[in-house]
C-alpha cells in the first residue's frame, strides 16, 4: 500500500531545497556533483525515487530546465562524467 503522507513529506523536503526559483540560478556544482546527496542530479534520480525513477540520461533530460548560461557546461561535464 502507498505511503501518501510520506511521499507528501518527500516532495515537500525537496520542493524545500530545490524551490523552482532556485533552477534559475543554480551552478553546474549545485546541478551535478558526483557524490553529493544535495545536487539537483541526486535529487531527481535518486531522492525522489519512491514517487518514480528515471534513472540514466539524467542530464540531458533535465537540460532544457538550465539556465541557457550553463546548457553548453551541462553537455560537457555529462561527456567527462559518462565518456
Amino acid at each position: 500500500m502507498t505511503d501518501f503522507p510520506k511521499q507528501y513529506a518527500l516532495w515537500d523536503e525537496f520542493l524545500s531545497v530545490w524551490p523552482a526559483s532556485r533552477l534559475t540560478t543554480m551552478s553546474l556544482d549545485e546541478y551535478s556533483q558526483a557524490g553529493s546527496k544535495e545536487s539537483f542530479t541526486y535529487w531527481i534520480e535518486s531522492g525522489l525515487d519512491e514517487l518514480g525513477s528515471i534513472w540514466g540520461g539524467l542530464v540531458i533530460q533535465v537540460w532544457s530546465v538550465l539556465p541557457k548560461k550553463y546548457r553548453c557546461q551541462s553537455l560537457r561535464h555529462q561527456s567527462l562524467l559518462f565518456g
